[in-house]
């Protein structure tokens, strides 16, 4: 695939969040119109993209990280776009297409720059399985940081008592917080399952030994633990509205450093994914 058809793809993307940012701050409806065009045309030459490169080599999104994260970008998109055909919440394409664009990003600068892929006789359906479930928890997480960001925004509105058309646009607090969770949940057991099926394909293909001395496993075992305080103590009443929502926002960070880890520090078994 030519590298100028991800470029467009990506620019397809931009001006799409352009243009809802635009409608959410003046209430633009053709400005809207323009913006559901251009997600939808991305999101439809993001696709057959991925149809056109998996068709040339059908373990093509689980050989690389770049590619993965290709894929995972282009299940946002289509998340989103689902959500806002169904429930018409416009304000999670604006939040979370940062996060996409960030992630499309990624993955198109680093194609083609890794080392060999994964050998044959190391796919199987565990190996599926784990990276199946490892991006759905991914997206989980995405679509609730941008839950959490809004419901930053809401809060520091009210505090301030500054209640602008953003305040008017957004969705409540209770609303927020009941989206956040939900996304949080799903996010922290797809993420789980992930690593427990990671966990039987190591020991397939009997490298369990090597496998507690890589960096990003032992970052994912992390970030996956630090989510599930984070949703328990949301679960305990112990903890609700700002400082779960800005503890979604940091937990984050941490899972973008363990997505990374293999790349910038290539040592153990996810060296170069």
């Amino acid at each position: 695939m030519s590298f100028a058809v991800y470029i467009l793809i990506f620019l397809g993307y931009f001006a799409s969040f352009v243009c809802y940012g635009f409608d959410l701050v003046f209430e633009e409806e053709g400005a809207l119109l323009y913006g559901k065009r251009l997600l939808f045309s991305s999101l439809l030459a993001h696709g057959v993209s991925l149809v056109v490169s998996v068709s040339r080599e059908p373990r093509w999104v689980a050989a690389y990280f770049s590619e993965s994260l290709y894929l995972v970008s282009f299940l946002l998109v289509l998340l989103l776009w689902i959500l806002e055909r169904r429930f018409g919440v416009r304000f999670f394409v604006l939040f979370s297409l940062p996060v996409v664009l960030l992630l499309y990003l990624l993955a198109v600068l680093s194609m083609g720059r890794q080392g060999d892929s994964l050998g044959s006789a190391l796919f199987s359906k565990w190996l599926w399985i784990h990276t199946g479930f490892i991006w759905g928890g991914l997206a989980g997480f995405v679509a609730a940081v941008s839950c959490a960001l809004m419901y930053l925004f809401q809060s520091w509105q009210l505090k301030s008592k500054r209640w602008g058309k953003l305040f008017v646009n957004l969705p409540s607090l209770q609303t927020l917080d009941r989206f956040h969770f939900a996304f949080l949940s799903i996010g922290a057991i797809l993420f789980s399952l992930g690593i427990l099926g990671g966990l039987f394909w190591a020991k397939e293909i009997k490298e369990m030994g090597g496998l507690w001395r890589d960096p990003k496993v032992f970052l994912s075992f992390l970030t996956c633990a630090v989510y599930w305080s984070v949703l328990g103590l949301r679960l305990s009443s112990l903890r609700r509205g700002q400082k779960i929502a800005a503890g979604t926002v940091l937990v984050f960070g941490l899972l973008f450093v363990t997505l990374m880890s293999s790349t910038y520090a290539p040592s153990g078994f996810h060296a170069g994914f």
